[in-house]
C-alpha cells in the first residue's frame, strides 16, 4: 500500500538538505587545500625580513648632481714614485764633446724631449727631441743642441753650469736634474751608473777609481736587495725607482760581485773599485 505524499514533510525534507550544503561549504572554506602557494607566501616573508634589515636609500631627486664613483679603489695598486733624474748628478763635470749619458730612474710610458736649461731655468736649446716611452736613458754627443725643439737648426753649447730638464708629453710635470758642469776640457767626474733593468745588471761589469761616485738604480717593477759575496759591502734594499749611492771610498779595493735576491746567482753584476 503506497503511502501519500503530505507536502508539509516534502518541505522540511528540503529544508534540511539546503542546511547541510551550508554547513558542508563553510567547512570546505575554512580549511583550504594546501599547495604550492602556501610555500610560496612563506618564501616571499623570508626576503621581506632581509630587505627590512637591509639599509634602504632614497633614489636621488630628478635633476640632482650625481657622485662619481671614486677613482681608487680598496685594491687600487700603490702610487708610482715620481721620476728622477740619475745622470748628470750634482758636481758633475762633462767635458764638451765626450759623449755622456743621460738617466732617469725608470720608464715614463710617455713620449717627451730633453732640453738644456741655464742655472736661472731658461731654456738653452733641445738635447734630444723625441724620447720613447720605455726609454730610461739618452747618449749625447755634449755638443750639439737644437734651437727649438722640431725642425730646428743644430748650435754648440757653450762651457758653463747647466741642468737638464725631461719634459713628458701630455703631462704637466717635467724632471729637471741637479746642476752640472760642461767644460772645455780637463778632469772630469762622472756619476757611474749601474742599473736593474731587464731581468739583468746594465752594465754587467763596471771598473770605477776609488772615490768615483756609483749609483745603482732600479728600473723594474720589483723590490731588489743587492748583496755581495764580497766583505764590506752593506746591503742595500731598493724600490722600483729607487736610487742609492755607493761610496766607493769606504770600500777596499777589489771587485765586488753583485747579487740581487730576485736575480740569485743566474745573473750577476761586477763592481771593481781599483
Amino acid at each position: 500500500m503506497l503511502m501519500e505524499k503530505n507536502p508539509q514533510t516534502q518541505a522540511y525534507w528540503v529544508v534540511g538538505i539546503l542546511i547541510l550544503v551550508v554547513i558542508i561549504t563553510l567547512s570546505i572554506g575554512n580549511n583550504p587545500p594546501e599547495d604550492e602557494t602556501s610555500d610560496l607566501a612563506t618564501t616571499t616573508d623570508q626576503f621581506s625580513l632581509i630587505e627590512e634589515a637591509t639599509p634602504k636609500t632614497a633614489p636621488p631627486a630628478l635633476g640632482a648632481p650625481t657622485k662619481a664613483p671614486s677613482p681608487i679603489s680598496a685594491s687600487a695598486p700603490a702610487l708610482l714614485p715620481a721620476i728622477a733624474m740619475v745622470t748628470p748628478a750634482a758636481t758633475d763635470v762633462w767635458n764638451i764633446g765626450n759623449g755622456h749619458e743621460i738617466n732617469w730612474n725608470y720608464a715614463p710610458n710617455a713620449t717627451g724631449g730633453l732640453e738644456l736649461l741655464n742655472n736661472a731655468g731658461n731654456s738653452i736649446g733641445w738635447i734630444q727631441s723625441s724620447i720613447g716611452s720605455g726609454q730610461t736613458a739618452f747618449t749625447w754627443n755634449t755638443r750639439d743642441i737644437m734651437t727649438a725643439r722640431f725642425g730646428a737648426t743644430l748650435k754648440n753649447v757653450e762651457p758653463g753650469n747647466y741642468k737638464i730638464r725631461l719634459t713628458l708629453d701630455g703631462r704637466t710635470d717635467s724632471v729637471i736634474s741637479a746642476p752640472f758642469t760642461l767644460a772645455a776640457g780637463g778632469q772630469e767626474a762622472n756619476t757611474r751608473v749601474i742599473r736593474l733593468e731587464h731581468d739583468l745588471f746594465n752594465p754587467r761589469s763596471l771598473t770605477v777609481q776609488a772615490g768615483e761616485k756609483v749609483t745603482l738604480v732600479n728600473s723594474e717593477s720589483i723590490t731588489h736587495t743587492i748583496t755581495s759575496s764580497t766583505n764590506g759591502f752593506e746591503p742595500i734594499t731598493l724600490r722600483r725607482g729607487e736610487i742609492r749611492v755607493i761610496n766607493t771610498n769606504s770600500l777596499s779595493r777589489g771587485v765586488y760581485t753583485l747579487i740581487s735576491n730576485v736575480y740569485s746567482y743566474r745573473t750577476t753584476g761586477n763592481l771593481e773599485i781599483k
